[in-house]
């Protein structure tokens, strides 16, 4: 490759010298735009999934329509699969994949680019013989001319987009960014912080164990004695599963405050970060969607059930985890180790030193808004809207424990502020130009209120699951059958999966 920093003067060829163009503007506007493209493949991997379902269970495969529709939403699913890679690359203008990501990247999305508008020109067609010439079509509209001309396709695409597997990534060696500004800055010190840290990191453990226990218990009576196929119960597990998830990067966090090192790596630390966030962000959205479900069955008790269906919540699910993947893309890219030579320690955080600053503040923004938005304002409205829908209705109900339900309704909304606001807001605020000691206040309040989000993370799945008198006297069943003696201090009502009453209740 040529050296593309070699000085050249132009003038002595009496060439005119051209000021290079620069597109800073076209490539803001590509990152503010950028969320399209996640949008457009989320709503793309919804609506092809939702017609795929729709196939494979009212319509047969054998008709030439049917097989030019599933090759279509093929072609489209392959193309779509292509836009959060170029999502993130217009969102950095920087290319953080690799060579080998840049080449299949390309040759995905032209294959399906292509094959897309080619099998929409075949539904087209199709449509045409099966209306103008509706008597002598049906020879022409074999199962046989569709297979071979989704063949045909197929093989055109492969054939036409081969030229775009030469796209390649260039390293641009030569350039050099210097980060320092020539001024001699002061380090804050963080020991008080890190020694905190260090004192309440057992906290960490201790929330791993007791979250593996609870939710162990609770994914064991719902298998005992639940059905699997109801809307709660589907909510309910997946929320354990996000738990079980976030739990796991907290024994890895705990060794890392205490240490003030990582001693891990730098490939677990992006995975622990991610697993980290991927469990944070959906056991928020599982949370909303249990309590939008409860309102659901309580405010509209009569039409819910058309609503509640196991189809729904499966979408639903998909959906939470789909977002909360893709949610992690910016920690995912950003976090990394470096060594940090005045502690002689190795750090694990949001490190974007391997890309161009400004690039790097693009992908904390977007990360910022994505937690203020849609982890934080978004689930805190639809709990505090449902659950004030669910205690008018039950205050106007006949119900006998009303104001009792009332009450624990009021209990849950209170711990989700207490335990969930203060630090989001403590995440929120940002370290850019205040003093030493306003960002060691700041770590204090860190430290204090993260461990009260986990606290709540870890026993909101055993908190949703026994407020119920259902499953409390499940688990009083299984005391008892493990323990006998105790039959004549604790009262058990025999409820078998065959005979559970479906009636819809608050809790």
């Amino acid at each position: 490759m040529a050296n593309i920093t070699d000085d050249y003067n132009y003038e002595d060829e009496g060439l005119e010298t051209v000021e290079p163009c620069k597109s800073d503007g076209a490539n803001d506007l590509g990152a503010q735009i950028s969320y399209i493209y996640y949008f457009m493949f989320l709503f793309s991997l919804v609506g092809n999934g939702l017609v795929l379902v729709i196939i494979h269970r009212f319509e047969r495969l054998t008709t030439v329509t049917n097989i030019l529709l599933l090759n279509l939403v093929m072609s489209s699913l392959i193309f779509m699969s292509s836009l959060p890679f170029q999502g993130v690359y217009m969102q950095l203008s920087n290319w953080i994949f690799g060579n080998v990501m840049c080449k299949i990247v390309g040759s995905v999305y032209y294959l399906g680019f292509y094959s897309s508008v080619l099998f929409l020109a075949l539904l087209t067609f199709d449509r045409h013989l099966a209306v103008v010439y509706s008597l002598g079509a049906q020879r022409m509209r074999s199962q046989r001319y569709a297979l071979l001309c989704c063949a045909v396709v197929w093989l055109i695409s492969l054939l036409t987009f081969e030229e775009k597997m030469e796209t390649t990534t260039f390293d641009y060696s030569n350039y050099s960014y210097n980060y320092s500004d020539g001024e001699l800055v002061g380090i804050c010190d963080s020991d008080g912080v890190n020694y905190l840290g260090a004192q309440i990191s057992f906290i960490y453990y201790f929330m791993f164990l007791f979250s593996l226990v609870g939710n162990g218990l609770v994914l064991v009576i719902i298998h005992r004695f639940e059905r699997l196929t109801t809307v709660t119960n589907i909510f309910l597990l997946n929320l354990v599963m996000s738990s079980l998830i976030f739990m796991s990067s907290l024994p890895f966090h705990g060794v890392y405050i205490q240490l003030s090192n990582w001693i891990f790596g730098n490939v677990m630390c992006k995975i622990v970060g991610s697993v980290y966030y991927l469990g944070f962000y959906s056991s928020v959205l599982f949370l909303a969607l249990l309590t939008f479900d409860r309102h659901l069955a309580v405010v509209y008790s009569l039409g819910a059930p058309r609503m509640r269906s196991h189809h729904y919540a499966l979408l639903c699910c998909a959906v939470v985890w789909l977002v909360s993947s893709l949610a992690c893309i910016p920690s995912m890219i950003l976090q990394r180790t470096f060594y940090y030579a005045l502690d002689d320690t190795t750090l694990c955080q949001e490190y974007p030193g391997n890309l161009m600053s400004i690039y790097a503040i693009h992908l904390r923004n977007s990360a910022f808004y994505i937690q203020l938005f849609l982890f934080l304002l978004f689930p805190l409205i639809v709990i505090v809207y449902c659950y004030m829908r669910i205690a008018i209705t039950v205050i106007s109900s006949k119900i006998v424990t009303k104001f009792k339900t009332v009450r624990l309704i009021f209990v849950i909304v209170l711990l989700f502020f207490i335990s969930w606001i203060p630090y989001n807001v403590v995440l929120l605020t940002d370290n850019g130009g205040k003093t030493c000691e306003e960002i060691q206040r700041r770590g204090y309040a860190e430290q204090v209120t993260r461990n009260l989000a986990y606290i709540y993370f870890c026993i909101s799945p055993i908190f949703y699951t026994f407020v119920g008198k259902k499953f409390q006297n499940y688990f009083r069943q299984m005391v008892v059958k493990r323990f006998p003696g105790l039959k004549k201090y604790i009262s058990v009502d025999q409820v078998s999966r065959s005979n559970m009453s479906t009636k819809s209740t608050p809790y």
